[in-house]
This record gives structure tokens, C-alpha cells and sequence, in this order.
């Protein structure tokens, strides 16, 4: 078994000071940490490295950098599960339906992030969760982040709130 954290849209700056204690304890006990783009810098993967190893891709706030150094999707198995992550693109209306399409079927979950909005949904036998943005509030009623946890073929997925 294995917890994942799932955060997105962190537009995190090092001007923005430490991130904030609250955080590491709310992800406290994950074995992994995927992060579905908009990173801004590469230093945010270096932080959330500190509690767990990270996997992410690239998203349309991202500089130049983390372009070049991050994929813009990615195929994930974890034990038995296999996972899509992507950043997404467009309007809020109909994101999910555009990430899922990205991906083959034999994917059992899409993680995906750009609207700020916690988003959780069975399509089609797949699960599609999108986090909401961990450190901004904006389009959201608060900064948000998920854990999946996976054991074998299964997924528990939660999404969960968090303040400072």
C-alpha cells in the first residue's frame, strides 16, 4: 500500500517566502507526490522532495525552465494501478473530458490540475481527480490537495482542504 499526495497550480516563488509548516504536516505520511503543473519554478519540487520523492509535468504558468525539464503528460504505474497526469488547458467547462481523452484506456486514473477547482469523478470505469491549487485560493473556496491511496487494484481517493 502507498499514499499519494496529488497538488497542483502551486505557483510558488522563492519571494514567497518558506512554504508553510501546515503543508508538510497535511502531507505527512505519503510515499509519493505527484504534482499536475503549474509549478512556476523547479525549487517547489526540491521543497515538496522533502517530504516524499515528486513526479510532475508542466503547466501552461510554467517558465521556460521547468518546460524543458518537465514533461507536459506523464504514464505512472503505481502497484497496480496505472496513472495519467497532466496539467490541462481551456476553460473549466469540459476539462475532464479533454484530459481523459489524452490518455489510452488502460489508464485508471487521470490526475490533472489548471482550474483551482477540487474536482473528483468516475467516468467510464476511470477515475479523474483534480486537486484544486495547494497554496492559492483563487477560483476556489480554499487551497486544496489529494491523497490517493493504493494498495493492489485499488484506489481510496480523498480531497482535502487545508489553511494556514
Amino acid at each position: 500500500m502507498i499514499k499519494v499526495g496529488i497538488v497542483s497550480d502551486t505557483h510558488w516563488h522563492e519571494a514567497d517566502g518558506p512554504l508553510p509548516p501546515e503543508l508538510f504536516r497535511a502531507l505527512e505520511g505519503v510515499g509519493l507526490i505527484l504534482h499536475a503543473g503549474d509549478l512556476v519554478t523547479l525549487k517547489i519540487i526540491d521543497r515538496l522532495s522533502e517530504i516524499a520523492p515528486v513526479k510532475a509535468v508542466a503547466g501552461n504558468m510554467d517558465s521556460a525552465e521547468v518546460r524543458q525539464q518537465l514533461p507536459a503528460k506523464r504514464i505512472l504505474d503505481i502497484e497496480k494501478i496505472r496513472m495519467g497526469l497532466i496539467h490541462g488547458w481551456g476553460p473549466p467547462q469540459g476539462l475532464p473530458q479533454r484530459v481523459l481523452e489524452e490518455f489510452p484506456e488502460d489508464v485508471n486514473v487521470v490526475v490533472f490540475g489548471h482550474s483551482h477547482q477540487p474536482y473528483q469523478e468516475w467516468i467510464d470505469g476511470r477515475l479523474l481527480i483534480n486537486p484544486g491549487s495547494l497554496l492559492q485560493d483563487r477560483f476556489s473556496a480554499g487551497r486544496s490537495y489529494g491523497v490517493l491511496t493504493v494498495q493492489d487494484e485499488h484506489i481510496q481517493a480523498e480531497l482535502r482542504t487545508w489553511s494556514t
